[in-house]
């Protein structure tokens, strides 16, 4: 798994505009990409810095995506306070989720006595554990969460 890291200079009197474009436009041209896994997008309102990381299923994957790069920053060229466009890329070598939750805490069943087909938790092809079959706020592949 990879991740890519783009970051962006917004005017900061059109974030708002930016964080549309973002929503409606970016992030599902995103989504649609051969090997997407899911992706995340914040701001800076004060400074006007935009950034995104995204997580890939391959090498190939992430750098077959960077070709929609362009196209996407000049979708948002009226936004922008500055041409450049920082990117990198990293491996992904470790994932954390939240620790086992106590019985006070969380009512549901615990990742330890809830099986995979329990229905809670789901198996996805290249994780090592069952994912929570609830995401919010994620963008991310339908084809990587088929029981979701």
């Amino acid at each position: 798994m990879l991740a890519r890291v783009v970051t962006i200079q917004v005017k900061p009197e059109k974030m708002d505009k930016c964080i549309s474009i973002f929503k409606e436009v970016n992030a599902l041209s995103i989504a649609e990409r051969p090997g997407f896994d899911h992706g995340h997008w914040w701001v800076d309102r004060t400074s006007g810095k935009a950034t995104s990381v995204t997580f890939w299923e391959s090498e190939k994957d992430e750098e077959s995506s960077r070709a929609n790069l362009p196209r996407l920053v000049e979708g948002m060229s009226h936004v922008l306070a500055s041409d450049d466009v920082y990117q990198e890329t990293f491996e992904v070598v470790h994932e954390q989720h939240p620790v086992e939750r106590s019985e006070a805490a969380s009512p549901l069943p615990n990742r330890s006595s809830c099986a995979p087909d329990e229905g809670l938790f789901t198996e996805v092809p290249g994780r090592s554990q069952p994912v929570e079959k609830v995401v919010i706020g994620v963008v991310g592949n339908p084809k990587a969460y088929p029981n979701a």
